[in-house]
């Protein structure tokens, strides 16, 4: 899969489980975003404001909208779910990806 082998390359990159998308290529960014839109039935803004890269630092006194919080934290949340992955892959041998339990919906539906 496209996706994992893409985020395989992050982790050895980052030299941990934790992946950002800064060590990728413009193109595999995007790919892996288009990706990840797919696996949770969402669009950009899910993750994303405006402002594409703005992060928590930037509204640190600031008055921020229900929607910037809620992208950043959906940002946030993505990340940690993406670490989790990444680990289960590498220490069971898996070949999860998002949408492994998302199928095309935001929230996990929990069986």
């Amino acid at each position: 899969m496209f996706v994992i082998g893409i985020l395989t390359t992050v982790m050895v990159l980052a030299n941990s489980i934790h992946a950002e998308p800064k060590y990728l290529k413009k193109e595999e960014v995007t790919k892996t975003m288009i990706e990840w839109n797919k696996a949770l039935g969402v669009k950009c803004d899910f993750c994303h404001t405006a402002n594409r890269s703005q992060t928590y630092k930037d509204l640190a006194g600031k008055t921020a909208s229900k929607e910037e919080l809620s992208a950043l934290v959906h940002q946030r949340i993505a990340r940690a779910m993406l670490g989790d992955m990444l680990y289960i892959n590498q220490k069971e041998g898996k070949n999860y990806t998002c949408n492994t339990c998302h199928q095309g919906k935001a929230e996990v539906e929990v069986r």
